[in-house]
């Protein structure tokens, strides 16, 4: 409708500047009447513009009306995972443990590809993942990072299989993927809402369980030392999208939405790209306290905490380039061992400019 608008509009301008001229020239009308009728004609095609860009807008609310609704027809389904978490801590999930020689999570042959795409992102990934690991995903810039935690959400068709307690993924029910996947991904959509509403979708009383639950993870997430800077603290409106704070503000607190779930497994991608190191650190150090017990993927191009993960797969072109812990990578002086010694480089000049 806008380019009907706009030709409408501009016929109607010719039309005006056509009768107008001929006016003056017969003299019934003064340049004044001419000036004048010209300008509130503009005005008015200019409210038919507005016009045009509010049918488009309640067009596209609608479409995204319809795709919320087929959401609420399952919210009845899903429950909520309560877990207080006094004393900063996060409750390690009750799921029944395996043997410590079990896999919890295998993965073979997958490959993958997005429906509008015609190239494979993974190829013929394998690899297995013990209940309680920390799993360190890297690589270049394109590798297939984001896709491969996209995949184990479950939401993606998928060739190969991948298994999680000896059940095929593709088979799990919406709830069942609630109950165990929890992620966090770069952009993560934040609600013209409360921090508090917006890490929890619901409304916190203070002093409820549901009120300790959340102080545990904001302090785990390092962002109670940035409450202190809001007058209302978790209740402050972040705006739509989160325009009201930063980006790394905004990318802790998708964090803390993520680890309100309680789910035991946690996929974060690139949770850190928007903090400074120094809250990286402290991120890092909570993080690994109050998460034993838990499954975490976390794919990053920043590499300070792939020290402490059991297992790190590297992938280059959508395949495993190099598989195995820290110390193994570090020796075979392949892809990780290069971006690592890059990484701990600039971190070691950056520290000296400073001091």
């Amino acid at each position: 409708m806008m380019p009907v608008y706009s030709i409408l509009a501009s016929l109607g301008v010719v039309g005006v500047i056509g009768l107008g001229g001929t006016q003056v020239i017969g003299g019934s009308w003064s340049i004044g009447h001419f000036t004048a009728y010209l300008s509130m004609f503009i005005a008015m095609s200019t409210r038919t513009w507005v016009a045009a860009r509010v049918f488009n807008q309640f067009h596209a609310a609608k479409a995204a009306w319809d795709r919320i609704k087929e959401k609420l027809k399952g919210s009845e389904e899903t429950k909520t995972v309560k877990a207080p978490f006094p004393n900063n801590t996060i409750q390690a999930s009750a799921a029944r443990k395996p043997s410590e020689d079990a896999s919890y999570i295998n993965v073979r042959n997958l490959s993958f590809k997005y429906p509008t795409a015609q190239h494979e992102v993974l190829k013929e990934l394998d690899f297995s993942v013990k209940q309680g690991w920390l799993i360190g995903v890297t690589g270049p810039v394109g590798s297939g990072k984001s896709s491969l935690a996209a995949v184990l959400t479950g939401l993606y068709p998928y060739e190969g299989s991948i298994t999680i307690e000896g059940k095929e993924l593709k088979s799990f029910s919406g709830e069942e993927r609630v109950d165990r996947i929890a992620y966090s991904g770069q952009d993560s959509f934040l609600f013209s809402t409360s921090i508090a509403e917006n890490i929890a979708f619901k409304q916190i009383n203070e002093g409820s369980e549901d009120y300790l639950k959340l102080q545990g993870i904001l302090h785990t997430t390092a962002l109670t030392e940035d409450l202190e800077l809001f007058a209302e603290g978790t209740y402050t409106l972040v705006g739509e999208k989160g325009v009201r704070v930063s980006g790394g503000q905004r990318q802790r607190i998708a964090l803390s939405r993520a680890l309100f779930t309680g789910n035991p497994i946690l996929l974060l991608d690139d949770p850190f790209s928007a903090v400074d190191i120094g809250t990286e650190k402290r991120m890092l150090e909570r993080l690994k306290t109050v998460l034993k017990g838990k499954t975490i993927f976390l794919f990053s191009h920043r590499l300070a905490a792939f020290r402490e993960a059991d297992n790190i797969i590297v992938l280059n072109g959508g395949r495993i380039a190099e598989q195995g812990n820290h110390d193994v990578l570090m020796s075979m002086g392949g892809i990780y061992n290069k971006i690592y010694s890059a990484q701990n480089w600039m971190e070691s000049e950056e520290n000296e400019y400073r001091s």
